[in-house]
């Protein structure tokens, strides 16, 4: 569920299937931090659910007070009512997509989603290897599928350890050497916890019916080697973009090169939104309709599937990744 305050040019995110979206509209909050209920009718079925934050006692809908006035007075209730938590400052309400009934508060904070490196990570060129720091528009990186490709956009952002350590979803995933495989990564690398790594064999084959996944980085957090790591300096994040959503090595491992879904709306400012824009010469609204603009490089894997495929690996003591010299 997203709450959003719509500004008259804006619009609503846009989701799959099961996502659920309101807009509160602004200066209008959907739920009230003193305590409320969230009621949802389904209008087909006569039926409702109902969740309560910061304590709020369950409210009679189809009694028709307390606001309720014109509710089905024959609706019935599904369930026996959720509980969204408590606010805590500065962080979103959040229900992972895990199929429990919990909802909490917490990271990601909206605007502060990060799907990039971590500086001190070293990207395959063709005369070696660079670290993303180092790199700028026009570089030539290597991919899987279309050998050495130019750089068209490239963004940092550095959060300090007060920040991070307030919202916990900017502490990068460290992935240790060897924690994927042989020789997989070369060296410690460390990214945000939802770009993407690629796992490849026969159980992703079994799983998905392809040879090789993209995985949030935050799915191989029950790897031994894999943790997040609360800096104590500075972290800086490299948004790094091709022509093509890209598969790269990144300190030998397979991982993904800016992908403009849907999250790049929230992981970087207006400022560097509208950049993108005007390179790519696509309005705000094209940029956040997918369709033609960017297409995945690999099968995008979430959620429990990733988290499944990663048990897999480690119920069969299987590595996640080979080792390659260079993208092929």
């Amino acid at each position: 569920m997203v709450m959003s305050g719509v500004q008259s040019v804006g619009s609503l995110p846009t989701g799959g299937t099961d996502d659920l979206f309101f807009d509160a509209g602004r200066g209008s909050p959907l739920i009230n931090n003193g305590g409320d209920n969230v009621i949802l009718y389904d209008p087909t079925n006569d039926e409702y659910i109902q969740a309560t934050f910061n304590g709020d006692a369950q409210d009679d809908p189809t009694l028709g007070a307390g606001g309720y006035s014109g509710f089905s007075a024959t609706a019935a209730k599904v369930g026996t009512g959720e509980d969204f938590g408590n606010d805590t400052d500065g962080q979103s309400l959040q229900r992972d997509g895990d199929g429990a009934d919990t909802f909490v508060d917490g990271a990601p904070t909206p605007g502060t989603t990060n799907i990039c490196f971590a500086g001190g990570t070293y990207l395959a060129m063709p005369d070696g290897e660079r670290p993303v720091e180092e790199l700028s528009v026009g570089d030539l990186v290597l991919t899987a599928d279309h050998g050495p490709q130019p750089i068209t956009w490239i963004f940092a952002k550095t959060w300090t350890p007060v920040e991070v350590a307030a919202a916990p979803n900017l502490a990068p995933v460290l992935i240790q050497s060897d924690a994927l495989g042989p020789g997989v990564p070369s060296r410690d690398l460390r990214v945000s916890r939802l770009h993407r790594v690629s796992v490849q064999g026969a159980i992703a084959r079994r799983m998905f019916g392809t040879d090789e996944v993209l995985i949030p980085a935050k799915a191989l957090l029950p790897l031994v080697g894999v943790t997040l790591d609360m800096p104590t300096k500075d972290v800086t994040y490299y948004h790094v973009m091709l022509a093509r959503h890209e598969v790269v090595l990144s300190n030998a491992v397979r991982t993904e090169s800016l992908f403009l879904g849907q999250q790049v709306l929230t992981s970087v400012p207006a400022e560097a939104l509208e950049e993108i824009c005007t390179l790519l010469d696509l309005s705000r609204e094209q940029l956040s309709d997918q369709g033609g603009v960017m297409a995945p490089a690999r099968a995008l894997v979430g959620g429990r599937r990733a988290a499944r495929l990663v048990l897999r690996h480690v119920k069969n003591s299987r590595a996640l990744s080979r080792a390659y010299d260079k993208a092929d």
